[in-house]
């Protein structure tokens, strides 16, 4: 077939309209997705559709409610993008009995802080009343009374060295001693003696080889004595 002038002028006429179709319809698209992105900017960071209208917490026993949400200090109006989940975490976190704390948002109005709080492991008598510590010798509570059943340790300011040396004592103690009242009288890093019921003594030395002297003790414990020493647990006594 042979081409005219006329209809390749047409041809060409043809491209260059289906050229300026895809360029408007690319603008068009183009356009769109901008608006789009534009209302989303708007909806989370400007809109009043988005903005923190509560705070929700969980994990919480020593402490209330609201200690924690005064605490996380999280402004309401504000939107929920512009929420420092960090600095939330932190501040939540500076509670003595929070071990732990994660924020997160939760569309469409709140910001949700749960923590896990520290554990008991034993109780420091002062003139306060019986100060709490944690496994990593954290004091974070103070009460009037001793909670029933966890052992007290009467001695005054410590570091926290000592307090986690105890903690790793008491956390290492037989079965066979649970919930009875055991007490250590000015307990040293170096040497720990706890008193049991019936005025039995355990000498268990430093914090050394908590796991070890435990066994031992426990096997101890089968056998009638006032004290049993375990400082040196390769070579216990009794007597």
């Amino acid at each position: 077939m042979t081409t005219t002038p006329n209809s390749f002028g047409a041809l060409k006429a043809t491209e260059q309209a289906r050229r300026r179709r895809r360029r408007l319809i690319a603008a068009v698209v183009a356009g769109v997705v901008l608006l789009l992105v534009g209302v989303a900017i708007w909806a989370f960071w400007f809109s009043p559709l988005l903005v923190v209208k509560r705070v929700e917490v969980s994990g919480e026993s020593l402490l209330s409610k609201d200690d924690v949400v005064t605490a996380a200090g999280v402004a309401s109006g504000l939107p929920l993008v512009r929420v420092d989940l960090g600095a939330v975490e932190a501040r939540v976190g500076s509670l003595n009995p929070v071990a732990s704390v994660a924020a997160s948002r939760s569309f469409p109005d709140a910001i949700v802080v749960e923590i896990v709080e520290r554990e008991l492991v034993f109780v420091r008598k002062s003139s306060e009343g019986y100060v709490w510590v944690d496994e990593d010798g954290v004091e974070f509570h103070t009460d009037a009374k001793a909670p029933k059943g966890v052992p007290v340790a009467q001695l005054g300011d410590a570091e926290t060295r000592l307090l986690r040396d105890i903690a790793t004592v008491v956390s290492n103690l037989p079965d066979a001693l649970d919930g009875q009242q055991i007490t250590m009288n000015n307990p040293s890093v170096d040497k720990i003696v706890l008193t049991l019921p019936e005025n039995r003594e355990v000498v268990w030395g430093s914090a050394d080889d908590s796991s070890l002297k435990a066994d031992v003790l426990a096997a101890l414990l089968s056998v009638e004595a006032r004290v049993y020493d375990v400082s040196a647990p390769n070579h216990p006594t009794t007597k």
